[in-house]
């Protein structure tokens, strides 16, 4: 009898084991919350770049092959007029996933923003289709974006002198794709001001910003251009009588940082009221947490594309909807209960047997 009660004992095993394995082969994936809304989002940066690299087609503007793999035309050059510090065309490649726009309509409900609410947002041209995802999602959501930027770029950024950032925001507003778009905009480089740039490369950003009717930021300092930056976001907010919801700082400026690195306490996606001794006494991100404004960073493309479920790899260009954020993998509830049921009715009979042989 005791053998027969040991095979008893190893029979419940190799069903709570078969159980085990049904139940993960039955695993299915599920929408994640937000779905549609994330997957227009998704849509809608795919289209607002479509109609970018059409509108580049349309000037003859050439494209390399070799760097821009998937026929984008939203890969720079290494260097150009307007080309200030680098950026690994890795990075670059990762941005122009249109599912970044996806993963923003994320971070904006776990922030609780409401449509109509004002975001600040500090950009530049290095990134132009994260900065194109950001205004999908903004689009999207119903939030209002009052953008400053900075009109250089790094390496294979928005570097084209014929065709910069500011110009891809004017055809999409003219399109009606965006119905918002930066209100001002400094030249960049080291300090803000065009340092590292050519005579010609400073005079041709400046007469981009004022062919595209935007403020120019040129104060003479970094500080002091910060300063005009955080009056910017200030006065839109007051004009409209509402507070800032949010800051939202896309790739790490000059402006955003003040002479901070851009390391240790701060983090790629949501940082509520960090630790300010990491931060410069005049960067604009210190004065947002002086006002314990939310801060969004988007920067270290690596990390942020893995902390916010969108994939890395570049060839082909995921599809808006293809990544790993829009569905979750769920177990079959019904299986588990009844598999925990049967397991239990197992036990029992055991634990029965079990008497009965003590019994004896």
């Amino acid at each position: 009898m005791k053998g027969k009660h040991i095979w008893l004992f190893l029979l419940i095993t190799l069903f709570a084991l078969s159980f085990f394995y049904i139940e993960n082969h039955f695993v299915s994936p599920v929408r994640t919350p937000f779905f549609e809304e994330k997957l227009k989002a998704a849509q809608l940066s795919h289209k607002a770049m479509e109609s970018i690299k059409q509108e580049m087609i349309a000037r003859s503007i050439p494209r390399d092959s070799i760097n821009d793999p998937n026929s984008t035309f939203l890969v720079g050059t290494k260097f150009s007029e307007i080309t200030t510090g680098y950026n690994p065309l890795s990075d670059v490649l990762t941005t122009l996933n249109p599912n970044f726009a996806a993963a923003f309509i994320s971070l904006f409900h776990k922030l609780k923003i409401k449509k109509g609410d004002i975001v600040a947002v500090n950009t530049s041209a290095s990134f132009p289709g994260l900065n194109i995802s950001l205004l999908s999602a903004c689009e999207t959501y119903g939030i209002i974006p009052v953008i400053t930027t900075d009109v250089s770029s790094a390496s294979y950024g928005a570097n084209n002198p014929e065709f910069t950032y500011l110009d891809m925001e004017n055809l999409l507003t003219k399109k009606g794709i965006f119905h918002n778009h930066s209100i001002a905009a400094s030249i960049g480089g080291e300090k803000d001001n065009g340092e590292g740039l050519s005579p010609r490369g400073r005079e041709l950003l400046r007469s981009k910003v004022e062919e595209n009717n935007i403020k120019l930021i040129y104060t003479g300092s970094l500080a002091g251009n910060i300063e005009e930056r955080f009056s910017v976001y200030s006065d839109f907010a007051a004009a409209h009588k509402k507070r800032l919801r949010a800051f939202i700082e896309v790739g790490g400026t000059i402006s955003g940082f003040g002479e901070s690195m851009e390391d240790s306490v701060i983090k790629p996606g949501i940082n509520l009221y960090s630790a300010t001794q990491f931060l410069s006494n005049y960067g604009l991100l210190h004065r947002m947490v002086e006002q314990r404004t939310p801060i969004i960073y988007l920067g270290n493309i690596e990390k942020l594309a893995r902390v916010l479920g969108v994939s890395t790899f570049h060839i082909p260009q995921p599809k808006p909807g293809e990544d790993s954020l829009f569905f979750e993998e769920r177990y079959s509830v019904k299986l588990a209960i009844l598999f925990l049921v049967l397991l239990i009715g197992l036990l029992l009979v055991y634990l029965r047997i079990e008497i009965i042989l003590r019994k004896r």
